[in-house]
């Protein structure tokens, strides 16, 4: 790889470092909440609502009133979104707090963003920009997990035919960040694991990006260290507050690969496929990571040598089987390896092929439906 820094080869870099992340406890959110407005509008799924009565007490202390948005399985689809967006303008909410996974962060996102105008879900599925500064947003990732950290983007369903787009936001709101390790902390080793294997789907498929510099690989190298570090650990440590620390580090670094490179295919495909037939996008990505590993997406990248010395054990050489490496380090652990062990029919995830190639459109025009075809076929 060529010196980026060297003269004539110098690629410019406009970093602007937001949006603002706190790594610490969601009881010291500080006095400056109270800047963000007088009334929050907070959305979790119910399954963490356990933690989210520790959230609005701590709002209230700092005397912001809180309306609690919750249910079992919330998804950012078209239907919840309408719902979100009357309830933030009804309430005049001055801000939006997210607590939940993916669907549930691009589900704030895109209620701040919209709930100022007048902008239905509907228009937003066919194409309407989102503009406007909109609501300040306060994001607190359940599994420490965040994708879309760093990029001004959104995901969003349409609930009669389960298709997921991904939704560019012209003026993002002002976000605030928060990481707690505590909070993760009754997640199962199992749901630990499959959180792991989706951070290690995202910096593998930052690394091989044709979009990949320097700074991404950086990031994404040493994600994957710590990651196969603590997917080796999980099953002994996955509830230690230390295991969680690592693991929101290795969160960030993948965000911070991903904000340079972009989504790649095994994010879009999952994020599809989750869609199309309600499979976990963080167990799609697991599954579907070893097979675009040997598949043709990936293996004619000129990095594949140096990625094969990633996986390579400390004491060997690399294999140059990547794929096989992650394969064996996932069954030592119990992370399926078919979409058929998630559940997901062939005949039903298929039009998942179709709307990921949508989605990457406008990040590389090479990829088309043929090729993600293939991907679930092979994978399923």
């Amino acid at each position: 790889m060529p010196c980026l820094f060297c003269e004539g080869t110098m690629a410019e870099f406009n970093m602007r470092f937001s949006p603002k992340i706190i790594i610490g406890s969601v009881a010291n959110l500080g006095g400056s909440a109270v800047d963000w407005g007088g009334r929050a509008l907070m959305i979790a799924d119910a399954a963490v609502e356990f933690a989210s009565e520790t959230i609005q007490e701590q709002l209230d202390s700092l005397g912001i009133d809180t309306i609690l948005f919750a249910r079992e399985g919330l998804c950012s689809d078209s239907a919840a979104l309408e719902e979100t967006l009357s309830l933030a303008r009804g309430s005049h909410a001055e801000m939006i707090i997210a607590f939940g996974g993916e669907d549930i962060l691009s589900l704030a996102r895109l209620t701040a963003a919209a709930a100022p105008g007048r902008l239905r879900a509907s228009s937003i599925l066919s194409g309407a920009p989102v503009e406007g500064s909109g609501l300040t947003v306060l994001e607190i990732p359940a599994a420490g997990r965040h994708p879309l950290l760093f990029r001004d983007e959104a995901l969003l369903s349409d609930l009669s035919s389960a298709r997921t787009i991904l939704v560019p936001l012209s003026a993002p709101s002002s976000r605030t960040v928060l990481m707690d390790a505590s909070l993760s902390g009754r997640y199962s080793p199992g749901e630990a694991a499959l959180e792991l294997a989706a951070l290690l789907a995202a910096a593998s498929e930052s690394y091989l990006s044709p979009r990949s510099v320097f700074l991404s690989d950086v990031q994404a190298v040493s994600a994957i260290g710590i990651i196969k570090n603590l997917l080796r650990e999980v099953k002994q440590s996955a509830s230690e507050r230390q295991f969680r620390l690592r693991m929101i580090e290795a969160s960030v670094l993948c965000a911070l690969a991903t904000g340079l490179t972009a989504p790649g295919s095994i994010s879009l495909l999952s994020w599809a496929s989750a869609g199309a037939c309600g499979v976990s996008k963080a167990a799609a990505s697991a599954v579907l990571l070893p097979w675009m590993l040997e598949s043709p997406l990936f293996t004619g990248s000129p990095k594949n040598a140096e990625f094969s010395r990633l996986f390579a054990d400390s004491e060997g050489e690399p294999t140059n089987r990547p794929a096989d490496d992650v394969r064996a380090l996932f069954g030592r652990i119990g992370i399926p390896g078919r979409l058929r062990d998630l559940g997901a029919a062939l005949s039903e995830i298929m039009p998942a092929a179709e709307w990921a190639s949508a989605m990457m459109k406008s990040y590389r025009s090479d990829l088309d439906e043929a090729a993600f075809r293939d991907i679930l076929e092979i994978a399923s």
